[in-house]
């Protein structure tokens, strides 16, 4: 409650002093700019842990944003975005991807922010540092999520306030902090709250190092710890990104959950068209929500390795098209059970305007 009230107070007199500002700057006012993603997949399932002969095949639109950004003078800019897409999520009907509820829109971004000096205060519903280093390395989201997201250990989007800049002179070292009141995109809840913390540091030109941590209070006394090490590594021809990260999950009354996963992606230039990337993931656990991750319907009975492998092709500089395959195998869970493993080919297109 104390840190739901603290964030408010701090987001209203923040959005109080930007407006201020704003309507006492001088000069022609920048008139922003629209933009959008959209990507998806033509799908087709080899097989599937459920074994359920139907829902082999469709198509997702998995994202479908829209942003406007502006420049509300030197110092002050702000965002909205709206997004939607195909939830993917399964369910309990007879199709394991499919979901007879419509895709509402939703807000994705509201924020002001306030830069100096190199250092950005950003207020209202924003990104958490918690994907940060690995989206703006890697650069593979339209293909699949992060792994802390595919995993459903985080959170993109909260309510609240990040600080976030250089620590050193020559720029080496970077920070973000952020208090947020863990409801997400969604309405908020009283009783809730998240604690953000992210460091990086450039060891070379080609080499980031990125060190991050959370805590997050949910509902029922419930609160999941997170720490992460990644590193990354960016040259004209190869990108490669290893992440290992830990979360801990405790409840009263209940037995603490550690959730353990290690990640590595590989991306190699062929040509200026052509890119192979391969990625595997290694989860310690097995998960009891893994049947509610999206696109996949993993089974919750098994400690889950994932693989998948393609090709990115450029068509346009704002179009690309991937082919690849994804395969999820199972290790004996908690209750002596090896599921059967997922097989999902897929076209991903990927357009930016």
């Amino acid at each position: 409650m104390i840190v739901n009230s603290w964030v408010l107070r701090a987001g209203g007199f923040g959005l109080i002093v930007g407006l201020t500002a704003c309507a006492s700057a001088q000069g022609k006012p920048d008139p922003g700019k629209f933009s959008g993603v959209l990507f998806g997949d033509l799908y087709s399932v080899g097989s599937h842990n459920t074994g359920r002969p139907d829902g082999r095949g469709g198509w997702f639109n998995r994202r479908f944003n829209l942003s406007y950004d502006r420049k509300l003078d030197a110092a002050w800019s702000m965002r909205l975005r709206v997004e939607f897409g195909d939830t993917g999520s399964g369910g309990h009907g007879t199709n394991v991807f499919s979901s007879e509820h419509s895709v509402d829109p939703f807000m994705k971004d509201a924020w002001l922010r306030y830069a100096v000096n190199g250092h950005k205060i950003t207020f209202g519903l924003i990104p958490t540092p918690t994907y940060e280093a690995n989206e703006d390395k890697l650069n593979y989201r339209p293909i699949e999520k992060t792994p802390v997201d595919l995993w459903r250990m985080g959170s993109s989007r909260d309510k609240g306030i990040s600080v976030a800049g250089p620590i050193d002179a020559q720029k080496k070292f970077d920070y973000t902090l952020m208090v947020g009141d863990g409801s997400g995109t969604r309405s908020s809840k009283s009783g809730l709250h998240t604690l953000y913390g992210r460091i990086g540091y450039k060891l070379s030109p080609q080499v980031y190092l990125s060190v991050y941590a959370d805590s997050w209070k949910r509902d029922r006394g419930v609160r999941w710890q997170t720490t992460m090490a990644e590193v990354f590594h960016s040259a004209p021809t190869t990108k490669l990104g290893l992440s290992v990260l830990n979360q801990r999950r405790t409840q009263p009354g209940r037995t603490a959950v550690d959730v353990d996963v290690i990640s590595l992606y590989g991306e190699a230039k062929l040509s200026e068209r052509m890119s192979p990337y391969a990625r595997v993931d290694v989860v310690g656990d097995a998960l009891s929500d893994a049947d509610r991750i999206a696109y996949y319907r993993m089974s919750k009975d098994g400690k889950p390795t994932l693989f998948q492998a393609g090709l990115r092709y450029r068509v346009h500089e704002n179009l690309e098209l991937v082919p690849n395959v994804t395969f999820v195998s199972y290790r004996r869970g908690p209750t002596g059970v090896t599921p059967s493993q997922d097989v999902i080919f897929r076209l991903t297109f990927s357009l930016k305007f």
